[in-house]
């Protein structure tokens, strides 16, 4: 599971910055205090870097070759099912085991952009590009929840 997707990190990094040294600017803070709140920023940043990474090592081995698939436009890593869940243009969600073996597949109507996992690992999230829209997949039902 990666704890920071979409460049969220960077995101907050940013304002983070902007707006303490914007900050720090306009009211010319003491030297002590400038200190004190570059040293915060500093140890935030480090400690939410630190989280941005994969939590979970990959069980293939380096370089392993998994199935290719026509306009694969997602992909998500599920742990506990030791499962690969793959989203296509073509509107199918694909579930592979570690080796790249398809293990099942789903249809899922629309032009399927992304996917992610839900911490409770129950529910997928697809990103549909049209129409603009995220869907809910239960993973024990094996289909789409209606919430959207």
């Amino acid at each position: 599971m990666v704890f920071c997707e979409n460049g969220v990190f960077g995101v907050i990094l940013k304002y983070v910055f902007k707006y303490v040294f914007r900050y720090i600017l306009r009211v010319k803070i003491k030297i002590k205090k400038i200190s004190a709140v570059f040293s915060s920023v500093v140890i935030f940043s480090v400690v939410l870097a630190s989280r941005c990474f994969a939590v979970d090592s990959w069980p293939a081995g380096a370089g392993a070759n998994i199935a290719t698939y026509s306009d694969a436009s997602g992909i998500s890593w599920h742990e506990a099912r030791q499962s690969l869940f793959v989203v296509q243009n073509t509107g199918t969600l694909r579930e592979l085991d570690a080796s790249g073996t398809e293990k099942d597949s789903w249809p899922v109507a629309g032009d399927l952009e992304g996917i992610t996992l839900a911490e409770n690992e129950r529910y997928l999230y697809i990103g549909i590009e049209h129409p603009d829209s995220i869907v809910e997949f239960d993973l024990q039902a094996e289909a789409l929840s209606g919430k959207s």
